[in-house]
Formats: structure tokens, sequence, C-alpha cells
């Protein structure tokens, strides 16, 4: 609390201690701002839905579960009956996520495959942001997508957004033969993509192309080294209104041209330029046209690179959210 500026990375729901701190009131504070990394609600989602999800949200300070569930010992569970407490919470929250997931499908059917966990996870995103402008200690709210800005903005907030920006750390090209077709990468619960990558995987094979599926512990030098063999990264929407552009990242500095689902933003990254969008029936020509066509996909993959190195890199990011801290930027 003696620093001057404090800058909450990727959401506010991983710094309960924190924010119990900040609420408390206490004399000097430093300025506070959150990059808000993670995923928001649709902004289309009904005042219904909201006020029900919000609700559902709510059981978690209800029960006490500030303290990350990672953070504590065995004792300091037993003793604060901290698994008993979250199980609860998941009882008692889950049918009012399951209601503002029915609420937010009839809204907009293109939602109606979206698994109630998913909007357990963006309820309480939303409601710890929502808290922070009761308890009045957030000064800046910067997000990493358009999508979460317009959700902001329609509810009354002032929002910032900020990509999240290329760096080293994110991989770098090996020169490596690019023996794999394609890739797809991310964990898998049991929804809509389970059943489109099956499909998928059968389509791809009757063109004689290979997808590699990679749901788990593979990160670092091994992602790395995966995304430099890769022709094609595939993208399949977990959340079907909220962009993965951190993926796109990844995938421009390894190399890898990016085929995915339509976006609903074309910021940073653009259809057609940066990577290639088909809807899922026609996915399996267009991954065959970029496996085939090293020309095209080339094209893609140095567009994307070009703009992860001269415009979108983690240097500018910062430098923007420290503008918009010390009021030096206002847009």
């Amino acid at each position: 609390m003696e620093t001057d500026i404090l800058l909450f990375m990727n959401n506010l729901a991983d710094f309960g201690i924190y924010r119990k701190w900040l609420a408390s009131g206490a004399r000097r504070r430093p300025v506070t701002a959150v990059w808000m990394r993670e995923t928001l609600p649709p902004e289309a989602t009904p005042s219904e839905a909201e006020c029900v999800g919000l609700a559902a949200a709510r059981w978690h300070y209800r029960l006490g579960l500030l303290h990350p569930k990672d953070r504590l010992t065995p004792v300091q569970k037993l003793l604060t009956l901290r698994n008993l407490r979250h199980w609860l919470y998941k009882q008692l929250s889950g049918v009012g996520y399951r209601r503002a997931r029915r609420l937010i499908a009839n809204a907009d059917p293109r939602l109606a495959e979206t698994q109630w966990p998913l909007i357990r996870g963006a309820m309480q995103n939303w409601e710890c942001l929502y808290r922070t402008r009761q308890e009045g200690w957030l000064d800046h709210c910067i997000v990493s997508t358009r999508q979460r800005q317009r959700f902001l903005n329609e509810r009354g907030w002032q929002a910032h957004f900020v990509p999240v920006g290329s760096h080293p750390g994110n991989g770098r090209s090996l020169g490596l033969p690019r023996d794999i077709d394609v890739v797809f990468l991310g964990y898998l619960r049991k929804d809509r993509r389970v059943r489109l990558l099956g499909q998928l995987k059968r389509d791809l094979s009757a063109r004689g192309i290979s997808i590699k599926i990679i749901t788990a512990n593979c990160f670092g030098d091994d992602r790395t080294r995966l995304l430099n063999r890769a022709k094609i990264l595939l993208m399949l929407h977990q959340y079907p209104w909220s962009p993965a552009w951190d993926r796109f990242v990844l995938a421009a500095q390894c190399g890898a041209c990016v085929v995915s689902e339509p976006m609903c933003d074309d910021a940073p990254f653009k259809a057609g330029v940066h990577y290639a969008a088909a809807n899922c029936d026609d996915l399996p020509a267009l991954i065959e046209h970029l496996v085939r066509n090293d020309e095209e996909r080339n094209r893609l993959v140095e567009t994307a690179a070009k703009l992860c190195t001269e415009v979108l890199t983690l240097h500018n990011s910062v430098g923007r959210i420290a503008d918009i801290i010390t009021g030096s930027s206002t847009v």
C-alpha cells in the first residue's frame, strides 16, 4: 500500500486480500488500476440475467471465500472448512448461473451451446468489477478486448482498450520444419468444441490432413517448439463472444498461421489480413487450401508477425497504460 501505483493484472477476482484492504478505507492508498484480461459477460446480456448472475456470484462473499484456495495449507482448509464452503458455493450459486445461462441463450440463440460454468466465470469477473464501483477504490479500468470495452461502456463505465502486446517470452521462430498440418491447443470441457473437433478430425483426415490436439501441459519452450512445427493453429471459441487474442500473438511470434471461427472484433487482428476465418462448415476446405498453399499461408503469417513486431508489443501496451494512469491519455 506504500507504492504510488498499484496495477492489477488479468482479473480482480484473483486478488481477494488486496481488495479487502483497499475496501477497508485506509487513509492512504495508491492509484489503482486493473488491466482486465479475463472474460466478461456478453454485452447483450439481458438485465434480468445480469441481476441473477451477480446475485449468484455474491455467494462467494457470503461464504468468506476471499482467500485463494491454492494459498491455504491442508490444515488451514480443515480449520476453516474451506473445502466445504467451496462445495456449498457451487451448489448455492449454480442455480442462479444456470438460470442466467438460459436467459442469455434466449436473448441470443448463438450462445445456446454455452455451458453454465462459462457464465459463472464471466459473472464472477463482472461482480468483482461491479463491487469496486460501490467501494470506490478503483481509479482506472483497462481491458484487453473491444468486446469487454463495449460491455462496460454500455453499463456506464469508462473503460480503456489496451490489447495484450507481444514479448520474447511468448515465443520465437526456431526455423524448424513445419511437419504438423494443424494444431489445436487448449483445455477442453465437455462443450461444443469436443463435438466440432471430432467432426473436423474426420473431415480433415478424408482430405489427407492431420490434426494434433493438445489439451494440457504445453507451455513455455514446449509450446514454442510445437507452434514452430505447425502450419496452422486452429481456434475454436470457448467463449463465443470473447476473442482470445493472446493465442493469435503466440502463433504470430512462432510463425504459425491462425485459422479461426469468425471473431466478434476486428482489433487488433483482422480476418483476411492477419489470420483466416470461416464458419465451422467451411473450415475443412479453408484449412486444406492453406495447408496446400504455402504462399497464402505465409502472407498471413508475415503480416501478423509484422503487427506484433512493430505495433502490438508489450512495450507499447505498457506505455499506453502508463499514459492512461498518469492522465496523458483520455481515449
